[in-house]
Formats: structure tokens, sequence, C-alpha cells
């Protein structure tokens, strides 16, 4: 598909993959068979399009169906679809083992993520044991010209391409308003591009916070951001543990020794 030319995905469309997949996760949180009662009282779906799903899925060879029963139980197709890409992933041992050392060093939850056209996606995550975190699961996507993740992806690309992503993203949201105004996207990833790491506050969530930086190592030709989230007021804490260890973990994989981090006065990332 050529992402240069957009187009409006219709709202019955989206709707219709959405449930298939809220299906699949469904049986992934429960672990068990599952009937088309439980499917349509689950997501209060019209029992006849519930039906319609499970059916389709079924003669796909997705799911199987039990008759005396009357249940239905996910195929080994359906986890052999996308397993190879987080054996692909996890078989980078250098990088699982450094984002899980970081958040057990910094006591905070650690991200891996990647652009996905107009927005950034998180690959991986390790949480922390810490109170109070903000969990997202893996494939959770936010905008790349609004998000910290995002602003540190954009710092090595050239002002054009980021200008295209801002309007293509304004225009796919159907805002009238965009939500951050250009030279304000610029600001970040010009401060980005400066010092090497981007701060972000209160952006997307309200309370949380994330400190990016960018992995010197690539994951099938993406280029990989890492990130330290947690609570803004404990992020505000622990800057300058956090901000060490991320470049102990960035130095790792070039051998090279950390950079001295300079904090500004006020951070205009807030």
């Amino acid at each position: 598909m050529n992402h240069d030319r957009d187009f409006i995905v219709s709202d019955d469309t989206i709707k219709s993959v959405r449930r298939v997949f809220e299906i699949i996760e469904y049986f992934d949180e429960v672990q068990k068979p599952l009937s088309l009662a439980d499917i349509a009282a689950r997501f209060r779906y019209p029992t006849s399009s519930s039906a319609a799903m499970l059916k389709s899925m079924m003669l796909l060879g997705y799911l199987n169906y039990d008759p005396i029963a009357r249940t239905y139980l996910p195929t080994t197709r359906l986890s052999d679809a996308g397993g190879w890409v987080k054996s692909a992933l996890l078989n980078q041992e250098t990088l699982v083992s450094a984002i899980t050392s970081l958040a057990e060093r910094t006591g905070e939850g650690a991200t891996i993520s990647a652009q996905c056209d107009i927005y950034m996606q998180y690959l991986y995550m390790v949480y922390s044991d810490s109170p109070q975190q903000y969990r997202l699961k893996p494939g959770t996507i936010r905008p790349v010209t609004a998000s910290g993740a995002g602003w540190m992806l954009l710092s090595q690309c050239s002002d054009d391409t980021i200008e295209n992503l801002w309007r293509r993203g304004n225009r796919l949201s159907g805002q009238h308003k965009p939500a951050l105004p250009l030279q304000s996207v610029m600001d970040r990833v010009n401060g980005a591009r400066s010092q090497g790491y981007v701060v972000s506050r209160n952006t997307l969530t309200q309370g949380a916070g994330l400190i990016a930086m960018l992995v010197p190592e690539q994951f099938f030709g993406r280029t990989l951001v890492l990130g330290v989230g947690a609570p803004v007021r404990r992020l505000d804490e622990k800057m300058e543990l956090i901000m060490g260890e991320m470049r102990k973990t960035i130095a790792g994989f070039t051998g090279a020794q950390p950079r001295a981090i300079r904090f500004p006065a006020e951070d205009a990332l807030h």
C-alpha cells in the first residue's frame, strides 16, 4: 500500500476489523474456549454479527468449533501468524536484556518503539514493580508528531518530512485545528536534535512522563526509540538517575562512553 496517497477508512470497516482483533485478544486474555454467547455478552455485539465473524474465522482456519460444547478455540494458525515477529525481537538478546536491565536499574518501565507510518508504535516493554504505572500493550500507537518518542524519532528526519507527516496526521485525524502547531512540533524536534533526548510531560496522558533516546541498532531496518516512562513527579525526582542509566544503555550498543548530560534550566518540553 502506498501510504503517500492517503485515504479515509470507513467507520464500518474499522469497526469490523476492530471486532475481529478484540475477539482474538479476548481469547488470549481468558485462555479458554468461548461460546457465541460469551463473545456477544462480553463486547455487546449483536448476536448475528458475532456469529458471522466467528464462522468466518473458523472457515479461514483461525478458530476451531466444538459442535457439542458449542464453543470456539483458536488454532495454532492464529498463534503462528505473528509468532515470528516476537521471536525475531526476542532473539535480539542484546536489545532485550538491555531494556530489562534498564527497567531494573531505574525502577521504572522501559519501552522500545518504532515509527508506523504517521504513528509511533510500542513494540516491546518491560514493566517495573513501582506503584502507579502507565501500562501499555504491545502494538499501542501514538501520533509521531505529538508524542515524546515520536519527536525523538523525527530528530533524524528532514524538516520537509516532518511537515508532511504533520499535515497527513492532521488530515487523517479529521481535525480542523491541529492538536499541536507545526512550529511547536519543530521546537520539540530541534530540542531533541541538540540535546540527544526528549523529555515529555503530560503530553498525551495527564500525569504521565517519558524520556526518549534513539537506539543505535535497527530492527528489520526500522529505527528504534528507547523510552523510560513514569508518573511525572517520579520522573522529575529520578531524572538524573534515569538519564544516566539510559546513556549507559545506549553506550552499551556502540561501545562508546556515555555523553555528558546537559539539563536545561527550564525544560521547554513541558
